[in-house]
């Protein structure tokens, strides 16, 4: 739309061009601002034609630097993730025991001679009845050794540690199945430590990188307060490569794809919340009720057993269970849960 429009002085009836009279009344028609509406004189059609173009080109200039400086941001933060993912699985294969490669020996036997018939066997010896008494004595005695040795290996094998070399991942994946299942109670346990031990060496953040995460991880909750999910997303996936060691912030990031509807993606990064802090019960929480989104009811129950396991008390439960929300399935698993809880004596009715 041009900056100077023609208008006539007397009805306001507006003109497509400079004409002598006004068609509607016969009055005058003068240019005029169209952006405030003032009278301007022929004498400065010019210079307002001229502003109005380069403020045009600062507004276009400027919106195109905004978009240069968001694709940078993007591209930055995609950056870090790749480094963070490959931290990552560098982090998994320390936990993964490489897999023996069978020697195969270069020997290669002589060839065998022709065979020659044997000589028939002579009669054993009839043995005396002393020989035969301490040949008795003697299998006896190698009985005793070897059901001894038996026992030995029974006894030794129950504490025989049942976590086998598994990945980060994997093991965080294995304490859903080992939180509901009776036989594996040492199993859980152990996972359990092994995180939080590997938790344990991590080395601090800088604080100028941690107010960074927090302040992206704040712009993210109100996002999500506010229902614009992707861009929540991208300020949650920003906190992340800023602080990946956060549980907090992988479990935003996953909520996030939850509500973009991407739920493997999900699932991934409350596993990695899970890596980064095994004793959430938040985490264990959420990732519950994403199983249940998943048709995974054995999944959900046991991420809700891994909460009564960790809480240990059935009111730190039910306080942390019930969130806003809650549909009726999610109410029935939860129930389940606490029922299986009591009967294997973690909650005491």
């Amino acid at each position: 739309m041009s900056i100077v429009g023609w208008k006539c002085v007397d009805c306001g009836t507006l003109s497509p061009g400079k004409v002598v009279e006004c068609d509607a009344c016969g009055g005058e028609v003068r240019p005029h601002n169209t952006r405030t509406g003032a009278w301007v004189s022929e004498s400065q059609i010019e210079s307002l034609v001229a502003e109005e173009a380069r403020r045009v080109r600062a507004e276009e200039e400027k919106k195109w630097k905004e978009e240069e400086e968001k694709e940078r941001i993007r591209k930055e933060n995609n950056r870090k993730l790749i480094e963070y993912a490959k931290r990552v699985e560098a982090k998994r294969m320390k936990w993964k025991k490489p897999p023996s490669t069978p020697s195969i020996s270069s020997y290669v036997p002589p060839a065998s001679p022709t065979p020659v018939p044997p000589s028939p066997p002579l009669p054993p010896p009839t043995p005396a009845p002393r020989d035969l008494a301490i040949a008795r004595f003697l299998g006896f005695i190698l009985f005793v050794v070897v059901v001894f040795v038996g026992l030995i290996n029974g006894l030794t094998k129950g504490t025989k540690s049942p976590v086998p070399h598994l990945t980060a991942t994997e093991m965080a994946q294995r304490m859903v199945v080992a939180a509901k299942t009776p036989s594996y109670d040492g199993e859980f346990e152990e996972i359990r430590n092994k995180l939080v031990g590997l938790n344990a060496g991590k080395n601090q953040l800088d604080p100028e990188t941690k107010k960074n995460g927090e302040k992206q991880n704040r712009l993210g909750e109100k996002a999500m307060k506010k229902r614009q999910y992707y861009k929540a997303w991208e300020h949650f996936s920003s906190a992340v490569a800023q602080d990946p060691d956060s549980e907090r912030y992988c479990r935003n990031l996953a909520m996030s794809w939850v509500k973009r509807e991407d739920l493997k993606k999900a699932e991934e990064w409350y596993l990695m919340a899970l890596i980064n802090a095994p004793d959430s019960l938040d985490t264990w929480r959420e990732f519950g009720r994403l199983k249940i989104r998943m048709y995974d009811q054995e999944g959900a129950i046991g991420c809700f057993m891994a909460m009564g396991r960790i809480s240990k008390s059935e009111s730190t439960f039910v306080r942390i269970i019930k969130v806003k929300g809650l549909t009726e399935k999610e109410r029935i698993t939860i129930e389940e849960a606490i029922q299986e809880l009591k009967r294997r004596g973690i909650f005491i009715s």
